[in-house]
């Protein structure tokens, strides 16, 4: 697990998910499509597929049963990443318009819009999909 600090995206569902009045509640979990009694697994190992039949293991920040949540906090390095190491996700053509991302000819950028890598945030949609 990535348990660096208290600052950390981990560190920070913990002290959502782990609140004693989250689960008494479940509101929450309802609001996220789960059973008010489900346990969150923090750390949770997924496989996602790539295009030769392997598997990427990476890990997601929170698996709310059948929800994979991979919080970020704010980053002011955003990093982009290079078209063919995206391109090796079985999935990455139907989950994603390629025509619609912001490129250059060899990488895909980050956005604007995102708090987070944009190679995180692509493994983990393939991971959910």
């Amino acid at each position: 697990m990535e348990l660096d600090s208290c600052a950390s995206s981990d560190a920070l569902l913990m002290n959502i998910f782990c609140h004693p009045g989250v689960k008494r509640d479940g509101r929450l979990a309802a609001l996220l499509g789960a059973e008010p009694d489900t346990s969150p697994c923090f750390g949770y190992k997924v496989r996602v597929p790539l295009a030769n039949g392997r598997f990427d293991r990476t890990e997601v920040d929170l698996q709310l049963a059948d929800l994979l949540v991979e919080a970020k906090l704010t980053e002011s390095d955003f990093q982009s990443a290079e078209k063919k190491v995206l391109l090796a996700y079985r999935d990455f053509t139907e989950v994603f318009d390629r025509q619609e991302l912001p490129q250059t000819a060899d990488h895909y950028l980050p956005t604007s819009f995102s708090e987070m890598y944009l190679r995180p945030l692509l493994c983990n949609v393939h991971s959910a999909f």
